[in-house]
């Protein structure tokens, strides 16, 4: 069976289906547990907003000895229950929002919770699959080997032997999740009224937050994740993704084959067995570099709980529940960011963050290009070992703090994923770099965006739309222009330093001319270059018309220096 197609998702989260009983319920909920973990300032604004809580007089703040403020934001977050633990989890993330000694904090949050009854399990398979779970699986463990707060997962075996295991989601999760989310966009709008809201723009921020976990509450968008990620990896013998069985998944059952191994940070069990530690940590970090670098697709969740080390020393990875995805133009600007960065030029790197839109108008630019190159000179010095790519990132989101850059959510994710897999290459190597590994990645990307390929045809050909429209529309405005020459009609247009002017209308033609030269030679090598296979003879046929090309070009350009 071939994965469900993907489903056209409104970005927006919508809040109209939420029950308005439960959401006040609820909501007076959150309030309490806040309130009792000493939130009080946060409380009394909210009354302000929502008359049925005036006439209800919240709880006074219990406070507990010994606790600071940011252990009483963990707690009360995990008394809360799934949504604001993955707030928790996403706010790690977020160095730019949270002081150092939260951001430590909310890293301990634990998304674990006891098992659901087996009959509430039992009746989602049921429901979901058509068949009662003793029907369908020829073994189904009753006990879950792990219970998350939006499902578990139960070890089954198939009809046909296959060892497999099967995520089920909790009965009603997604009434509970839906409800959270209506609240946490409200708290969002009304902390944008205050001076921190207006800086940091907390809607922007829950908005992509609730699609996210949304998102993996479809256990089929996750299903076609493993898939394309086992797409991305085939033939790489370093990592085993596991195989999806569609006839048996659905939105809120997915049955994958079960991996077994080791714990990927169970250092005595590694070094008992005899696995190369090194190696392991080239191959995780490997991973990451090059699901970054290559794809633009990544395991955004990749602790040592979604990872095993297989027979052999493969990786196997697991839960592919939250992923991060960079488009093409952000895919390529990182990887001119670490290009930038490897050759020291703070000044390229100002100029691509301002391609990304990270950069405010109230940037010194030259204050930013002086500091970049102080972070960036501070690190070049230091040796491999030396280099911890958690400093810079703590150094570089207080640079970014103190010149009031603003990065999205998907690159702080982005960076707190880089952060933990080079955690986990030094915790099984603590000599390990993961820059070592990055740079030649980078390297390799540098030369294919440099050297002519299939995308630079693409994108000659869009812009050939342009041209053609040009052209098309050059002669009847021309003829315009010239009818009222003839008729010695007004037209605004003055004509100063005509010698001068001709000239320089000369060299446009010249620079016009060799873009068209250039664009159908470019466009033609690009269609040679996807159709040619490699090795064959019109491979090195095809890299002589290249050299050809920029002989053209060099001897154009002189042309047009020279004035001829």
């Amino acid at each position: 069976m071939v994965p469900p197609k993907m489903r056209n998702m409104n970005t927006q989260f919508q809040t109209s289906s939420v029950n308005r009983s439960s959401y006040r319920k609820r909501y007076k909920q959150i309030l309490s547990v806040f309130a009792r973990h000493g939130f009080d300032l946060t409380m009394d604004k909210f009354q302000q907003k929502h008359r049925f809580f005036q006439s209800r007089k919240l709880k006074n703040a219990e406070t507990s000895t010994g606790l600071t403020p940011a252990v009483h934001l963990r707690l009360a977050l995990e008394e809360l229950g799934p949504t604001f633990i993955k707030l928790g989890q996403i706010l790690t993330t977020r160095p730019d929002l949270l002081a150092p000694e939260y951001i430590q904090e909310l890293s301990k949050l634990q998304d674990e919770v006891p098992p659901a009854p087996w009959e509430a399990i039992r009746a989602v398979i049921t429901e979901e699959l058509g068949d009662e779970p003793e029907h369908k699986f020829a073994k189904i463990d009753l006990l879950p080997l792990a219970a998350a707060s939006l499902g578990e997962v139960h070890a089954a075996v198939l009809n046909n032997g296959d060892e497999v295991v099967v995520k089920v989601q909790r009965p009603n999760i997604q009434t509970v999740i839906e409800t959270d989310l209506a609240i946490l966009k409200d708290l969002a709008a009304l902390a944008q009224r205050t001076e921190w809201g207006e800086q940091n723009q907390p809607a922007e921020i829950a908005e992509p937050f609730a699609v996210s976990l949304l998102n993996e509450l479809d256990y089929c968008r996750e299903g076609r994740s493993a898939d394309r990620f086992r797409t991305n990896f085939t033939g790489d013998e370093t990592i085993h993704i596991p195989i999806v069985y569609w006839d048996y998944s659905t939105r809120r059952v997915l049955v994958m084959e079960r991996l077994t191994g080791m714990k990927v940070d169970d250092l005595p069990a590694l070094d008992k067995a005899g696995y190369d530690r090194k190696k392991l940590a080239l191959n995780s970090v490997s991973i990451i570099s090059k699901e970054v670098l290559q794809y633009g697709f990544y395991h955004a969740d990749p602790h040592a709980g979604n990872m095993v080390v297989m027979s052999g020393g493969v990786i196997g990875l697991m839960d592919f529940g939250m992923m991060g995805e960079l488009s093409k133009r952000e895919h390529q600007s990182l990887t001119r960011l670490l290009i930038c960065a490897s050759d020291l030029d703070a000044e390229d790197m100002v100029n691509e963050l301002i391609r990304l839109s990270v950069t405010g108008s109230g940037v010194i630019r030259a204050r930013l290009v002086s500091d970049l190159d102080q972070l960036l000179q501070e690190y070049a010095g230091k040796t491999l070992k030396e280099f911890n790519f958690q400093e810079l990132m703590t150094e570089f989101t207080t640079l970014i703090t103190r010149h009031h850059m603003s990065l999205s959510a998907k690159w702080w994710m982005l960076i707190k994923t880089v952060v933990m897999m080079e955690g986990l290459g030094q915790q099984l190597d603590p000599g390990f770099d993961w820059y070592s590994v990055a740079k030649p990645i980078a390297q390799q990307m540098k030369w294919q965006m440099l050297v002519p390929n299939a995308d630079w045809g693409k994108a000659i050909l869009r812009q050939g739309k342009d041209w053609g429209e040009f052209l098309t529309q050059l002669p009847r405005a021309s003829r315009q222009l010239m009818d009222k020459i003839e008729y010695d009609q007004p037209f605004d247009f003055q004509l100063r330093d005509s010698e001068k002017m001709v000239s320089e209308l000369g060299r446009l033609i010249n620079r016009l001319s060799l873009s068209i030269i250039v664009a159908a030679l470019v466009v033609g090598l690009s269609v040679l270059i996807a159709t040619a296979a490699n090795g064959s003879p019109l491979k090195i046929l095809i890299a002589i018309g290249f050299l050809g090309v920029l002989v053209l070009s060099i001897w154009l350009i002189v042309s047009m220096v020279r004035g001829r």
